[in-house]
């Protein structure tokens, strides 16, 4: 029998070796996949999202645009689950204080968000049909989706009641006459403040996050607006507010006897009498919790929630490192999490600039061919950006001889009108009549006032320093740096858009034309994920006339769109096909973002 019993125990020993093996492997694994998965969104994998972001926090996003998904929530938890699963294998399986912190979080992110989940997908595949609720292997993929996601819900709650096994109470004897006693060691105050702090961080963590999905899913229609606009008591959300709150402390007391606060100070809840709080001690003790500032009772040496349910927080033997050295994780895990965000911003930045000096190539091109092939009546855009402000002028051509370039303007424009407000204002010959000026340029002038170079591009608004070498060539004969900005030619088609719709999944640009009249004949993408086409309309189609319509008094009866679909689309590349009154067939390409939407239209030869 003794022999038996040396077997069992020596394979239950392997067991539990192999199992802390195992946590520490997949913890590390998911966590290292979960740090990864916030790339899966721009690379279009979205099928694959939900099997690989272990935390998915909504509305918490950083501000970049490469890369939408990356939040800083999600990436802090995914990397402190990477260290704690490190110090635990590290540690020969001591150091646990981390990692079950991080497991108790994603267990209640996980039970909180799998109801709304299930809503959200009832109302995903009840919803218009598009190239997402259409696929293929969409049921079979939400199934396997929620059958994992049920599998990892409890494949977390057993690994906590795993670890919890490592961490027996710490005693101190007390001699009580002619006896000695063992009895648990309360937690301090210390302690106490600390749980309470960081439970609260992460309860209003879940809740904001969870919040978010709940406008998302379950909205009860018209109900929710009302509680972000009237200005009375917003009882539901308050309610809310506090059923969540005490959820939180409840189930994890009652299933843990510890929240994850705890976890991470190594403290549980028992009765005043060492033993386990029975599940009465825990309802009223949580119950009582929700009594405003209860919290601060602590202050005055009593626990309000404490005394009356009998519980008290009582202290873990301590397996692994000491309290002190936990402090260097916070600087440690800041620096990570900075050093990753700030690799994410460095790409950003320079696709950012990658993108920003192909399209002013782009443009600079268009610039060259239009100044080559420039016409009678069109409009060259001038523009100077000083030290302390920038000037627009805007020149006519009236005639052109040879090399010389005769144009009229009125007066310097001040500020940064747009190519619709140019040529809105400017395209009528009665513009210039009263009280114009006349200038002469050369073409050589003209194109060594180009900007040859990406660097000395002002951006955006900013006020800059035009560079010696245009201040020199004083092409208004003013003393300042002018550079062509642009040219407008009218005699032919005249591209102008506007954004008119736009979600996540799509962005619908408005069309109209200030050149002679013209139809769209055919829309390409060039970018193979995106799909564009005309909304609510056949091809070809008429363009409206934007100047026709202003020059004869009538209103512009009708508009046309050209709708791009795509998740989370940014960027903005087509090719659309045009054929003018003349006859003439003209492709263009269009190109841009939808922040700060300035599109570059390019005629494609």
């Amino acid at each position: 029998m003794l022999f038996i019993k040396d077997v069992k125990y020596f394979i239950y020993v392997w067991i539990r070796i192999i199992m802390k093996r195992a946590v520490a492997f997949i913890s590390i694994l998911l966590s290292i996949i979960g740090i990864c998965s916030v790339f899966l969104v721009p690379l279009e994998l979205w099928q694959l999202k939900g099997f690989v972001s272990t935390v998915d926090l909504y509305n918490l996003e950083i501000d970049n645009k490469h890369f939408e998904n990356v939040n800083v929530f999600n990436l802090f938890i995914y990397v402190l689950w990477l260290m704690g699963a490190l110090f635990y294998w590290f540690s020969h399986f001591r150091e646990v204080r981390i990692l079950r912190f991080v497991i108790a979080f994603i267990f209640m992110f996980k039970l909180i968000a799998l109801p709304m989940r299930f809503y959200g997908t009832y109302i995903f595949l009840n919803g218009p049909p598009n190239e997402k609720n259409t696929f293929e292997y969409i049921h079979a993929l939400i199934f396997v989706y929620f059958c994992y996601q049920f599998f990892f819900l409890y494949s977390s709650y057993r690994t906590l009641l795993f670890l919890k096994k490592d961490k027996p109470l710490q005693y101190t004897e007390k001699i009580s006459g002619q006896s000695v006693h063992n009895t648990p060691i309360e937690a301090n105050h210390w302690q106490r403040f600390l749980n309470f702090t960081i439970d609260l961080a992460i309860w209003f963590l879940l809740y904001l996050s969870h919040y978010e999905l709940f406008r998302r899913f379950v909205l009860i229609n018209e109900d929710i607006v009302l509680w972000d606009h009237n200005h009375g008591i917003h009882y539901i959300p308050l309610i809310i507010i506090l059923g969540s709150r005490w959820l939180y402390y409840t189930l994890f007391e009652l299933i843990f006897r510890a929240t994850p606060a705890k976890m991470l100070s190594e403290t549980t809840v028992l009765s005043t009498t060492g033993a386990t709080a029975s599940v009465r001690q825990i309802l009223y003790r949580n119950l009582l919790r929700m009594i405003p500032l209860n919290a601060l009772t602590f202050l005055f040496g009593f626990n309000l929630h404490d005394r009356q349910s009998k519980t008290n927080d009582y202290k873990e033997l301590r397996t692994g490192a000491s309290g002190v050295r936990y402090l260097l994780l916070i600087p440690l895990l800041t620096l990570i999490c900075l050093s990753l965000y700030s690799c994410i911003k460095r790409y950003d930045e320079a696709k950012e600039n990658d993108w920003q000096e192909a399209l002013f190539r782009e443009r600079h091109n268009t610039i060259v061919h239009q100044l080559n092939s420039i016409s009678v009546n069109d409009l060259i855009v001038l523009n100077s950006y000083a030290k302390d402000k920038n000037k627009k002028c805007i020149l006519k051509v009236v005639n052109i001889r040879g090399n010389q370039i005769d144009c009229r303007y009125d007066k310097i424009e001040i500020g940064t009108p747009s190519d619709r407000e140019i040529l809105e204002r400017y395209s009528s010959f009665g513009t210039y009549r009263n009280g114009s000026h006349s200038i002469t340029f050369n073409k050589s002038d003209l194109q060594k006032a180009l900007l040859n170079n990406y660097t000395q591009l002002p951006y955006g608004h900013t006020v800059g320093i035009v560079t010696k070498k245009l201040q020199q060539l004083n092409l208004m004969h003013t003393n300042e740096g002018y550079f062509v900005d642009n040219i407008l030619s009218l005699d032919q088609p005249m591209l102008h858009f506007d954004i008119a719709l736009y979600s996540n999944e799509y962005i619908g640009l408005s069309v109209s034309n200030y050149g002679i009249p013209s139809e769209i004949t055919a829309l390409k993408s060039n970018d193979p994920e995106v799909k564009w086409e005309m909304d609510n309309c056949n091809l070809p189609v008429e363009i409206p006339n934007i100047l026709r319509k202003l020059n004869s008094g009538s209103v512009h009866p009708y508009e046309i769109i050209v709708k791009g679909e795509k998740e989370a689309l940014k960027k903005i590349d087509f090719t659309i096909s045009i054929k003018d009154s003349l006859g003439f067939n003209h492709d263009y390409r269009i190109m841009g973002e939808e922040e700060n939407f300035e599109p570059l239209i390019k005629e494609v030869k």
